[in-house]
């Protein structure tokens, strides 16, 4: 074996050491810049000179230890969990590190880990205060109390003028509510550090839940005043500031933690507040989302135990519309705290706008116990009545609340609650009250033009609605409003240029766009609605609303597959509105394909379960098939549904008098009356329901209230109407069906009106109402077929065809009016009627109008085996009509077939209809022997 020199290798090794001593060299000299870089406040300079030393000497401990306490000092705390394992692997003793661990793994939020790896074990004594202080906070976050109070014990003892385990323990005690307690050992902590800045922020939190809000300023202020940059301390502070509307000062702090390079979760909020309430929307949206962007920084651990952390995330999703998040850090914020005030408030609130009275009302019953008579507290109780539609506690609540603290909010929601009890002259006098004080308040303008234009106020609804705009002229959405104000009152013309003015101020704006396309459909303009529809569609083709409006346009264009494919791809995409799945049950209904339209209900009353208007879209189409046992029993669920809503009881009172079952109504009308014995509605029905009782004194003194409260009030005038014209007194049914009109001139109203002239023995008068408001709504194509048939019963053949061929012409789909047409042709002996209805069951085979026009108009051409087998058709398809039951026995009468006939016209003896004053039925009757 070859061996070196003893010179060489002594020369060799004399290298070596020389080379790890210039390495040595230049290590320390790195550390030591660092050093002073530290002592400047260099803190990235610092950190650059510290990995230098290690890329020159990694085995440096100094240079490891004071690089992991530096990451933790500058908040790096994944790289100074690292840095520190790194320096317990190079050979640092445990001891050395313990404390800095702890409060690594505080700053973590891994308290678990905490308790498993920090220890007295082999620690120098003078730290054990320390360390069973951070002990003490992990036992204490993760809850368990009775083990972190024997670590602050342990500590105390072993520091007895230590104010470190007093304010941790402290901290535990506000967490838990005991405040007095928490204050003692602040104050004890105080007197032995006077300048502990961390002291003075306790005791201004602990104040600050005390409620003494000057008491916190001053001591955030001291802990200010001994350590500028804290900013737990400048946060509470600003947020103080905010909340007593000292908004200069708050905007000082927040500065000053910008200033200092500092970002904060909670800061970032505070800013977005402080833009919101200058009025500046993107940079408070900024705010917010940079403090969202804080949080999301956050290890888990930390924003799971930190209470206002959780808050001002709860807060600022909140204020971005994420209420789910919102709700996340509430639950995170109730966890730690389930008594914090405004968390509660937070979470009752969310609750309620998610349509979750039940969760709101757990909050506020633990609110309520805490503080009975606190306003926000009560508003949020009236609110939950509210939603749960009892009227009666939500307007006596809000009226408690009102009377502690008059605020605005708890006026209009109170205005709400009497408006819905039938108190109208109070809720509008309240309304006008809230407006008076803050005339920006939008839903309270938005609930008084509801009320005005429901109560016959049309001109003051209108003006409101006009005034609500000026004060924002160029937001679409209050454009669009304006137009969905005038298209209630009548304006179609004045409702589209809204519309346009709309999308004029914003092209895209949707609800604009939907809207203006309802008009269309509406005025029969179907290509021009499906052009705006498609178009929406290619932007988004599952959007369910769109769709819906696509189907309900095929749906009125009787393009009967395209509406189905439309209406179930929009049933099967909603998740929360079933329109249009009802809209496909009016389609089948309207094709008496009464097994698909109850298939359909079954499925939407499954997925929503509870929903009124499916209840009752059901109970209707289980009675039009005849099926009066299910008819009764959706009835009684919708009963149910409708709980202690007048308004909702009502509404299944009226279904219960459709289906005979007054004394069903009478249940509902009680019902209602438990809630709202005054309310329009409720009188409304209560007059209806004494009226099929024939309980004539009763229904007059009910009017008579009803026309004292209501005068002006279209439900008012037009049950008027409807009780005089039941009773035969046309004249004053006319009389109430004018004032109708000049409150509300829309030609709905002069259809009513015209029926009661004609009604009264001036047949001619009524023709001339109609002739008139067709002329003044030439695009009412409901208007012009009333009038059309009309001019045919008094006998204006010529005004009739011409009225009908118009209508036709307008609208080339509309097959019951081609099938109405046909039957008058074929009365006037004109040679085109069978052509007509050949036409008319073209588009609708099935339809038992249109086989039923051209099976009688054959019947009458003398061709009885072709008239029968329609007519067969049409009364197998719907055989609740009296005159289908007329033209088949008709139809077997003269096919010889007697004994049929007279089955068939006794069927149509017991169904009302007009068929009843033709000659052809009268010689028919003597006929059979009926």
């Amino acid at each position: 074996m070859n061996r070196l020199p003893s010179r060489l290798l002594l020369a060799l090794l004399l290298g070596a050491s020389l080379q790890a001593q210039g390495a040595g060299d230049a290590a320390s000299k790195f550390y030591d810049d660092a050093q002073q870089r530290l002592e400047k406040k260099d803190i990235e300079g610092a950190l650059i000179q510290l990995r230098n030393s290690l890329q020159a000497d990694p085995r440096m401990l100094s240079a490891h230890l004071l690089l992991a306490r530096t990451l933790l000092k500058v908040g790096d705390l994944a790289s100074a969990e690292a840095a520190f394992d790194e320096a317990l692997k190079q050979g640092v003793s445990r001891s050395e590190v313990m404390v800095d661990l702890g409060q690594l793994y505080i700053a973590l939020g891994e308290y678990k880990k905490l308790l498993e790896r920090v220890n007295t074990n082999g620690v120098p004594v003078g730290s054990h205060a320390e360390i069973l202080t951070l002990r003490g906070t992990a036992f204490a976050t993760l809850g368990q109390k009775e083990a972190a109070s024997k670590s602050f014990a342990e500590a105390r003892a072993l520091a007895p003028r230590s104010p470190l385990p007093l304010l941790a323990e402290a901290t535990m005690l506000t967490r838990q509510g005991d405040l007095e307690k928490a204050r003692a050992q602040i104050s004890k902590a105080l007197e032995f550090d006077p300048a502990n800045s961390a002291a003075w922020y306790a005791l201004g939190t602990v104040q600050q839940r005390l409620k003494d809000g000057s008491g916190a300023l001053a001591s955030f202020g001291k802990a200010l005043q001994h350590q500028p940059l804290n900013v737990d301390a400048r946060v509470a502070r600003a947020g103080l500031y905010v909340t007593g509307n000292q908004l200069k000062e708050a905007e000082q702090d927040l500065v000053a933690l910008e200033q200092a390079s500092l970002a904060d979760a909670r800061a970032s909020y505070l800013r977005g507040v402080l833009e919101t309430r200058k009025g500046n929307a993107a940079k408070a949206r900024d705010a917010y989302i940079q403090s969202t962007e804080l949080l999301a920084l956050q290890p888990a651990g930390v924003i799971n135990s930190d209470e206002s952390l959780n808050f001002a995330g709860a807060m600022a999703y909140k204020a971005l519309g994420d209420n789910e998040k919102a709700r996340e850090h509430l639950r995170n914020l109730l966890a730690l705290n389930a008594n914090h005030y405004a968390g509660q408030l937070m979470a009752a609130s969310i609750a309620l706008e998610q349509r979750d009275p039940v969760q709101a009302q757990q909050v506020v019953s633990n609110l309520l116990r805490l503080r009975p008579n606190d306003p926000q507290v009560l508003y949020l109780q009236g609110s939950i009545h509210l939603a749960r539609k009892r009227y009666d506690l939500a307007a006596e609540t809000f009226d408690k609340a009102a009377s502690l603290q008059p605020t605005p909010d708890t006026i209009r929601e109170l205005a709400l609650s009497q408006l819905s009890l039938g108190q109208g002259d109070a809720g509008i006098s309240n309304l006008e009250k809230v407006l008076a004080v803050n005339p920006g308040d939008t839903r309270a303008a938005i609930q008084l033009i509801t009320a005005y234009a429901s109560m016959g106020k049309g001109s003051r609804a209108l003006q409101l609605a006009e005034n609500l705009l000026k004060s924002d002229p160029q937001n679409p959405m209050l454009i669009n409003y304006l137009g969905n104000i005038k298209g209630r009152l009548g304006d179609k013309g004045g409702a589209r240029a809204s519309f346009q003015q709309a999308l004029a101020k914003s092209p895209g704006f949707k609800p604009a766009l939907i809207n203006l396309s309802w008009l269309d459909i509406e005025e029969k303009q179907f290509d021009v609605a499906r052009q705006r529809i498609d178009g929406l569609l290619k932007k988004d083709a599952e959007d369910p609303q769109l769709l819906y409006q696509l189907g309900v346009l095929e749906l009125r264009a009787r393009r009967f597959n395209e509406a189905v494919e439309a209406l179930e791809k929009a049933s099967n995409l909603s998740r929360n509105d079933p329109r249009p799945g009802l809209s496909l049950m009016e389609l089948y209904t309207s094709q008496r394909k009464m097994d698909q339209a109850i298939a359909v209900g079954k499925g939407l009353n499954g997925k929503y379960q509870g929903n009124l208007e499916v209840a009752l879209t059901l109970g209707r189409a289980y009675a039009m098939h005849g099926d009066m046992s299910n008819a009764r029993t959706l009835l009684q669920e919708a009963t149910r549904i409708a709980g202690y809503d007048p308004e909702a009881q009502v509404i299944v009172g009226r279904q219960q008098l459709a289906i005979g079952n007054v004394d069903g109504a009478g249940y509902n009308l009680q019902k209602a009356q438990q809630n709202g014995a005054e309310a329009l509605n409720v009188l409304v029905l209560s007059i209806e329901v004494a009226n099929r009782k024939k309980d004539n004194a009763r229904a007059d003194a009910t009017l008579k209230t009803l026309l004292a409260k209501y005068p002006n009030a279209m439900p008012a005038l037009l049950t008027a109407g409807h009780l005089a014209y039941a009773r035969g007194q046309f004249a004053e049914a006319a009389k109430r069906y004018q004032q109708v009109l000049d409150l509300e001139p829309t030609s709905g109203n002069a259809l009513l009106l015209a029926r009661a002239q004609t009604s009264g023995g001036d047949p001619q008068k009524g023709l001339a109402t109609l002739e008139a408001w067709s002329q003044k709504s030439p695009q009412d194509l409901g208007l012009l077929r009333v009038l059309a048939e009309a001019q045919a019963e008094l006998g204006k053949n010529d005004a009739a065809k011409r009225s009908f061929s118009t209508l036709i012409t307008r609208d080339p789909q509309d097959v019951s009016a081609m099938a109405t047409y046909a039957l008058l042709l074929q009365r006037l002996g004109d040679a085109g009627a069978l052509a007509m209805a050949e036409r008319a069951r073209k588009l609708a085979p099935e339809s038992p109008e249109t086989l039923d026009a051209q099976g009688w108009i054959h019947v009458k051409r003398g061709e009885i085996e072709a008239g029968l087998r329609l007519l067969r058709d049409a009364r197998l398809r719907d055989p609740n009509q009296g005159v289908l039951r007329f033209h088949l026995a008709y139809a077997l009468a003269k096919s010889g077939r007697k004994p049929d006939a007279k089955e068939e016209l006794q069927a149509a003896l017991s169904m009302p209809g007009r068929f009843r004053d033709s000659s052809d039925f009268k010689a028919l009757k003597a006929e059979l022997g009926l």
